[in-house]
């Protein structure tokens, strides 16, 4: 064989290692986004979704992870409100997420019209608190998150304004805070139209 030969050869060899590793190592196509169970079907003359403040507490902190959990939760995304849960909440909003699975078309356009006027109004934690709790049973570091939602919304050419206290009780699970424990109170000051 002659020089011209092998170098052909190991440049025939090069490019042929070269499009074995780029095809090993080229990253797979990510699959589709699951379809979340509770979202809205959005038509053209729907409200606005309201936009959401996400900066009233640190990121991750468990006031942070209550609010956002609330905010879920009360605009009826009981699939987002799940992944922000734990314990017999996570269990509540699953429950929940199978009975919009089973929903007559009927039940399920009922539920959709409730989750615009909740989608357009804003839900804020306001004068939250956090305390310490003992560990849960299995170990878990747990803190309590005291405030009051307030929620605006649009309603009639109006306002509609109205707070409520809630107390959430958080846990540590694999390095996020997620609600253990939601009790809502009473409505300190009723609904208010402006």
């Amino acid at each position: 064989m002659n020089q011209r030969t092998f170098v052909a050869l190991a440049l025939l060899t090069v490019a042929s290692s070269v499009g074995v590793v780029l095809a090993v190592t080229r990253p797979a196509a990510a699959p589709p986004p699951a379809q979340r169970v509770t979202a809205v079907t959005r038509e053209p003359d729907d409200p606005a979704a309201a936009r959401d403040e996400e900066n009233h507490f640190a990121p991750g902190s468990p006031a942070a992870m209550a609010e956002r959990f609330l905010r879920a939760r009360l605009r009826y995304h009981y699939d987002d409100a799940a992944a922000l849960a734990t314990g017999h909440e996570r269990a509540r909003c699953d429950r929940n997420v199978t009975l919009f699975r089973e929903m007559s078309p009927e039940q399920r356009e009922d539920v959709r019209q409730a989750q615009l006027i909740a989608e357009a109004a804003t839900f804020d934690l306001e004068r939250a608190v956090t305390d310490g709790l003992q560990p849960s049973p299995a170990g878990l570091a747990r803190k309590r998150v005291r405030g009051v939602v307030h929620a605006r919304g649009p309603a009639g050419g109006h306002t509609i304004e109205s707070r409520r206290d809630q107390t959430l009780v958080m846990e540590l699970v694999e390095g996020a805070w997620r609600v253990a424990e939601w009790t809502p109170g009473a409505s300190d000051a009723g609904i208010t139209v402006r």
